[in-house]
């Protein structure tokens, strides 16, 4: 079961529309706080409710990203990435509130499971995460991996909030690679 959710995730991530962009200075955090509030809230807004397909119904407009600063790396060769870094921010801010409201898991609790899997699997879903943005096909999914040592560790049954850890790790996976320059 979990494999199907894993596939519905990435293939959904793929599909949302954002191209692989080139290496930058860009923090997906500072991007995000400074998209104007109505923005962030209809983004989690629409995630709270169709999860990782919000990504294909959500956009960040050209007024919004002109009013990003210049502090945040963003220029004019780069907004495609920042707008994928937006996209995988938005995916890692949804699902941590969702598991907060919806399962009651302690805010700060996925970042902690995240930071608590080893560097090799955390480095194989960045990379896994970067081929699928760019189409590529991946014989090795490690999110899958993951994504069950997140579960373990959190004690988690609900294949609901199952989903939600897939969102998770693959939004604070491409997050990390793109902020690494991958």
């Amino acid at each position: 079961m979990l494999k199907r959710w894993l596939t519905a995730g990435a293939l959904a991530l793929a599909l949302s529309g954002f191209a692989a962009g080139e290496a930058s200075a860009l923090q997906a955090k500072c991007l995000w706080e400074n998209l104007p509030p109505y923005t962030r809230k209809a983004m989690l807004t629409a995630y709270r409710d169709k999860g990782i397909n919000a990504l294909n119904t959500v956009s960040v407009s050209e007024a919004d990203m002109a009013m990003l600063p210049k502090a945040c790396g963003l220029d004019e060769g780069n907004s495609d990435l920042a707008s994928q870094m937006i996209g995988a921010y938005m995916l890692e801010m949804g699902a941590s509130a969702v598991m907060t409201e919806r399962f009651g898991l302690p805010v700060g609790a996925l970042d902690r499971s995240w930071n608590g899997l080893s560097d090799n699997t955390r480095g194989r879903m960045r990379l896994y995460a970067v081929q699928i943005m760019a189409g590529r096909k991946v014989a090795d999914n490690p999110i899958n991996d993951g994504v069950a040592a997140m579960r373990d560790s959190l004690n988690i049954q609900s294949p609901e909030a199952i989903t939600q850890l897939v969102a998770y790790s693959l939004g604070r996976a491409l997050r990390e690679a793109r902020e690494a320059g991958q």
